[in-house]
C-alpha cells in the first residue's frame, strides 16, 4: 500500500492487482440489450481512489433502448457534493464513418457513470451519450472510458 503523497506510476501496478468488473449499461428510460457486444472493465483501489476504464462495443443484434445512457460503477462513489464531474477521458467511435467523438464522464447520485460532451457538435456538447448522440449507433460502434474517482469513506 502506497504511504500518503507517495506518486503512484502505472508501471508500478503489476497487472494481477486490476480487478475484472462486469458493468451494466443502462438507460435513463428503457434498458439497451447488449446481446451479441463485447462490455468488460477493470478497476484498480488504492485507499479511496478508484481508476476505472472499460469497452463498450455494439454488435449485430444489440438493442438501443431509449433515454440517455449509463454504465455502472466497481465501487460506491463519494457524491459528499451530489452530482460530481470526475477525471474522465471518453471516447466514442463511430465505426461506420471512423469518427471519434471526445467526452467526459459524471457520478451520478445513484453511482452510475454518466457520458457527456460527446456532441457531434460544439453547441451539441453538453450532450449526454444515447442511442442518438453523437451518432445513432450501430455495429461496431464503441465507447471506450478511462475514470478516476474517490470512493465513500
Amino acid at each position: 500500500m502506497p504511504l500518503a503523497g507517495e506518486i503512484i506510476h502505472a508501471s508500478d501496478v503489476p497487472p494481477s492487482a486490476w480487478s475484472a468488473y462486469s458493468p451494466a449499461w443502462t438507460a435513463s428510460t428503457t434498458n439497451p440489450v447488449l446481446n451479441n457486444g463485447v462490455l468488460f472493465a477493470t478497476y484498480y483501489q488504492v485507499g479511496d481512489l478508484v481508476i476505472y476504464k472499460g469497452v463498450l462495443q455494439s454488435g449485430t443484434t444489440t438493442t438501443y433502448g431509449t433515454g440517455t445512457y449509463r454504465i455502472s460503477v466497481p465501487v460506491a462513489p463519494d457524491l459528499l457534493f451530489g452530482t460530481l464531474v470526475v477525471h474522465a477521458g471518453v471516447t466514442f467511435l463511430d465505426a461506420s464513418t471512423g469518427l471519434a467523438y471526445y467526452g467526459g464522464a459524471k457520478l451520478s447520485n445513484a453511482g452510475y457513470l454518466e457520458v457527456f460532451g460527446v456532441g457531434a457538435t460544439y453547441a451539441a456538447a453538453v450532450n449526454q451519450w444515447a442511442a442518438t448522440v453523437p451518432v445513432t449507433m450501430a455495429v461496431n460502434d464503441y465507447l471506450a472510458w478511462c475514470v478516476a474517482y474517490q470512493t465513500a469513506a
